[in-house]
């Protein structure tokens, strides 16, 4: 559906090229183009009167698998609306319809609903139209969190021009908001609201609005000792407490207590447990929300942190990424794997705000290789998201120390992101002994995307068990596909190679080049075997199988790099045993026709000094 809503705007998306604080310019022509498409819209967002009766005056906590199907029925609409607007024919029934979504019982779709109507009132128009949803009445807690959703959407265009008045009446609303409310998600979402604020003020603390909103600090009371209690209940709570927590940094305690942010660290600890441990929220709509949640306050703490509080801040990294790995599985929801990426752009984003050292510090790494994975994700929001990211990353890589970078940010495609993150990596990374293990991992196929990782001295899969298992027979009728067929292993492999041959570190510091000579003579050995027991191979031999051709490309590209390693190093490693077995290999190939893609690599190899 989206790559038609795509076609329908001429193969253009106006989400790619839209700077965060413009306005796009809708265009009405697709609307010209097929005057039946109003209605249609309308039609898909009618609200189904059978489960409006299920909404309640406390926010949902479980989802009927009949919002399942309208929220089927509604993204496409609401998506539509978002890259071209609202028409003009219908446009009150529309607009109407829209807003009944935002106020509905399920979460995603309030989100997206207030997502697409933020986009449309004029940049000059939403201090107007903010005004307008904090005086209007709701009548569910379902309705206020849209609502909230809504603002928060409709500030982050506004940001730096906003005016006192606005921002002093959010702050106002704390008693309706908080004081007069038990609801712990909407709470959330008023304190998160309030943390955007507070951190524009930091940000944009010159803009004469923040002047005036500072200068009146009876309003604080009230905040502050809010934020200092935490919260009781369930996940709930949770996702509260970590908005809570957001505020507290920003209005500066822990600059004030050095143990704040070792005192948050069990804090945070604790929400990634609730997230991806044992005990999983009964809603995951409330774990997406919390994992996302954490990104933003993790850079906040992250930039703010005093030097002796580095490490305890890294220790909280180092347990996000583990989470982040998790949420990253190809198994798990979209949702999930949505809220993953979003939370590490928001970390991201802010972290660019501390000094170089901070952005290029070791234990940052497993965070770029989690974009990395992004980028491989089987849905095309998640790839696109994780681009963006990259985008970012590098324009920020491309300023000087003392200068500014003017260039207009146009977001990459997706194999360019790939391409120009390893470029970061291996520029920022290059004596990194971590990135040689890593690289290692990928090259060898051990994934990553799970907390499955080597240790220093620990052995590699062994490559012979892979290869038999990979070669039974399998007589089962209908063949379940992969879940993701948007990795190509062999070119993942050589992408690899091509990184652990640019690393600079010290290799034999972590018993790298013993263990990957081992993993190769064993691999190759048992591919010569192979071939000899299978005999003549060809284009529909046992080559073929995918994931066969995979590891033996692994299992050569492997020796590739030893060899080049080993010369390159002037290692005391007997690398030319490794040549005769890729000779051996070689003769037995040609004379079984095995895969030319295999010979081509063997050859190649072989001519290495």
């Amino acid at each position: 559906m989206k790559a038609l809503i795509t076609r329908l705007n001429d193969g253009t998306n106006t989400n790619s090229t839209r700077a965060p604080s413009s306005h796009r310019r809708f265009s009405t022509l697709v609307y010209d183009k097929h005057p039946n498409l109003p209605n249609l819209i309308l039609q898909l967002l009618t609200v189904d009167d059978t489960v409006e009766s299920l909404s309640s005056r406390a926010a949902a906590v479980e989802i009927p698998e009949t919002l399942v199907l309208r929220a089927q029925r509604v993204f496409p609409a609401l998506e539509m609306i978002e890259q071209s607007g609202i028409p003009e024919r219908q446009r009150g029934q529309i607009r109407q319809a829209v807003w009944s979504h935002l106020e509905g019982m399920a979460w995603p779709i309030r989100d997206k609903a207030a997502k697409a109507l933020s986009y449309l009132p004029a940049h000059d128009k939403i201090e107007c139209e903010m005004e307008s949803s904090l005086n209007m009445p709701w009548f569910t807690q379902n309705a206020l969190h849209g609502r909230l959703l809504y603002l928060r959407y409709l500030f982050a265009r506004l940001r730096c021009e906003a005016t006192g008045e606005v921002l002093v009446r959010i702050l106002d609303c704390f008693s309706t908001m908080i004081s007069c409310n038990d609801c712990p998600i909407t709470r959330a979402a008023y304190t998160a609201l309030v943390g955007d604020v507070l951190e524009a003020a930091k940000t944009d603390s010159k803009s004469p609005g923040y002047s005036k909103m500072i200068v009146a600090p009876e309003r604080w009371q009230a905040l502050i000792e809010y934020v200092s209690t935490a919260s009781s209940g369930g996940p709930a709570a949770t996702l509260e407490d970590a908005a809570k927590q957001r505020c507290r940094v920003l209005l500066g305690s822990s600059n004030d207590n050095s143990g704040d942010v070792e005192s948050s660290t069990s804090d945070i600890t604790q929400t990634i447990f609730v997230v991806h441990g044992a005990s999983v929220p009964r809603n995951p709509e409330h774990a997406d929300q919390m994992l996302k949640r954490t990104g933003d306050l993790l850079a906040v703490q992250a930039v703010q942190a005093h030097e002796d509080q580095i490490l305890a801040i890294w220790q909280m990294i180092s347990c996000w990424s583990r989470a982040l790995r998790l949420a990253q599985d190809e198994n798990a929801d979209v949702s999930t794997r949505q809220a993953a990426v979003d939370s590490l752009a928001t970390y991201l984003a802010r972290i660019n705000e501390a000094p170089r050292q901070v952005r290029e510090a070791p234990e940052m790494l497993d965070l770029y290789f989690v974009l990395y994975d992004t980028l491989h994700d089987d849905d095309e929001d998640v790839r696109d998201a994780g681009a963006a990211i990259v985008s970012r990353l590098r324009m920020q890589d491309e300023i000087p120390d003392n200068g500014v970078n003017t260039e207009v940010q146009i977001p990459l495609m997706v194999l360019t992101a790939r391409h120009k993150l390893l470029e970061m990596l291996k520029k920022h990374y290059h004596d990194s002994s971590l990135l040689w293990v890593r690289s290692l991992e990928r090259l060898v196929g051990v994934t990553t995307a799970t907390s499955r990782q080597m240790l220093p001295g620990s052995a590699l899969s062994s490559p012979t068990a892979l290869l038999e298992s990979l070669n039974q027979e399998n007589t089962t009728l209908f063949v379940e596909e992969k879940q993701n067929l948007y990795v190509d292993e062999a070119q993942e492999a050589r992408t690899w190679q091509n990184v652990l041959l640019s690393s600079t570190c010290n290799v034999t510091s972590v018993d790298g080049p013993q263990r990957l000579y081992l993993w190769t003579v064993e691999g190759i050995e048992a591919l010569k075997r192979i071939a000899i027991e299978k005999g003549p191979d060809g284009p529909l031999g046992w080559t073929s199988n995918p994931g066969v051709f995979a590891l033996g490309v692994r299992i050569l590209l492997a020796a590739e790099a030893f060899i080049q390693l080993s010369t390159d190093r002037n290692l005391d490693i007997d690398r030319d045993n490794v040549r005769v077995l890729l000779f051996s290999l070689s003769f037995e190939g040609k004379t079984n026709s095995l895969n030319p893609a295999w010979l081509k690599i063997i050859t190649n190899t072989l001519k290495i000094k």
